[in-house]
C-alpha cells in the first residue's frame, strides 16, 4: 500500500513487473496484459502488469512477483559495481529505489525465509544509493552548485535523489545567504547571560 500523500509512492506503483500467473487466467489475459498472446493464458504465463496489480494477485495467490529486468537487468550490476555515479538511473526508472523497496517488500511477504534486506534486488539498490549519495551531495553542496553543474547532474537522478540534489543544493544556498549577511550572529539569549554571570559571582565569592 503507498503513502497516500507521495505522489513518487503512487507513481512508482504504474511501473510494469513481470509476474508468474501460477492458475493462468481465463477471458481477461488481454485486459491484465494488453500484450498477452490471448485472453485465454494457462498456468505459468509470464506477464507484464502495472506493480499496483501485483499486491492483490499475490494475496489470492494468483501471481509470483518477479525482478522488471528492463529497469534491474542488462547488466546494471557490474555497471554499479563499477562506477556507480556514472550509471545513468533514471533512464530506466525515475522511480529506481522506490520500485525496487515494493518489489522486494512483495517478495519478502510471499516468502517466509525471506527478508526485505536478503533480497538481492535490495542489495543492488542500497550498493548504487550508497555509491551515489557522497558524490551527489558534494555536487549539490560545493560552490552553490553552478547552475549548468546542475544542468549536467539532474538529468540521470531518480527521483528521489533529485529531491536530495535539490534540498542539499537549498541548504547550502541559505547557510551562503546566512554567512554573506550584515545581521548580528547569533547572541546567547538574556537567560543564559544572567545564569552564567551569576556562576561566575558565585565562584568569584567562593
Amino acid at each position: 500500500m503507498c503513502d497516500y500523500y507521495d505522489k513518487d509512492a503512487i507513481l512508482a506503483t504504474t511501473e510494469a513487473c513481470p509476474v508468474n500467473l501460477t492458475h493462468g487466467l481465463a477471458a481477461v489475459g488481454r485486459y491484465v496484459d494488453p500484450c498477452a498472446s490471448a485472453n485465454d493464458l494457462p498456468p505459468n504465463t509470464r506477464v507484464e502488469v502495472p506493480f499496483w496489480i501485483v499486491p492483490t494477485l499475490a494475496a489470492r495467490a494468483l501471481a509470483n512477483v518477479g525482478t522488471p529486468r528492463a529497469v534491474y537487468g542488462h547488466g546494471l550490476s557490474a555497471d554499479i559495481g563499477a562506477d556507480p555515479g556514472c550509471v545513468d538511473l533514471r533512464a530506466r526508472s525515475p522511480y529506481f529505489y522506490e520500485l525496487a523497496m515494493k518489489v522486494s517488500g512483495e517478495k519478502a511477504r510471499q516468502d517466509d525465509t525471506q527478508t526485505l534486506a536478503d533480497d538481492p534486488l535490495m542489495k543492488l539498490a542500497r550498493l548504487a544509493f550508497q555509491g551515489r549519495y557522497r558524490d551527489l551531495l558534494v555536487k549539490a553542496l560545493s560552490g552553490n552548485c553552478e547552475q549548468d553543474k546542475a544542468v549536467r547532474t539532474l538529468p540521470s537522478l531518480t527521483s528521489e535523489e533529485r529531491e536530495l540534489f535539490e534540498s542539499a543544493r537549498e541548504a547550502a544556498r541559505v547557510y551562503e545567504q546566512w554567512r554573506n549577511t550584515e545581521e548580528p550572529r547569533l547572541r546567547a539569549s538574556r537567560t543564559v547571560t544572567n545564569v552564567t554571570r551569576g556562576t561566575r559571582k558565585r565562584s568569584r565569592g567562593a
